[in-house]
């Protein structure tokens, strides 16, 4: 699928990005699936320690949570976008191969993200 490069419209850039993900589903489900088992294990391990607390004793395991979704989620990105760039440039793309290529990069791209959401967050803060 490598392709001329040239502006594309809204639609084609669509169609493209729904023929990419149709054909490669499965590719990117695991993406998406690998880091959310992580995820679901810190979850589960805080569920006695939630029950057991008081409402306002929370909040040490909810930012636990909150930190390992944030890269849970990342890596999924970052993942995503090596095979989407692969697969773009008629390499073959694996789940693994993506997560491999990622590795080097990852506290790069969770530094990008955390100083995006931080310059977000104060300029959306600014405007209240």
């Amino acid at each position: 699928m490598v392709t001329i490069l040239r502006p594309l419209s809204t639609s084609e850039l669509l169609v493209r990005t729904f023929h990419l993900y149709r054909n490669h589903f499965v590719l990117f489900v695991g993406i998406a699936a690998i880091p959310q088992l992580a995820v679901l294990a810190v979850q589960l391990g805080f569920v006695e320690r939630v029950i057991r607390t008081p409402y306002l004793g929370r909040w040490g395991s909810t930012l636990v949570i909150l930190a390992v979704n944030f890269l849970a989620l990342e890596i999924a990105h970052a993942a995503t976008t090596i095979a989407v760039s692969n697969l773009n440039i008629d390499r073959p793309a694996r789940i693994g191969s993506s997560y491999w290529e990622v590795k080097g990069s990852m506290l790069r791209v969770i530094w990008i993200d955390l100083l995006h959401s931080f310059s977000l967050s104060s300029s959306l803060f600014q405007l209240c």
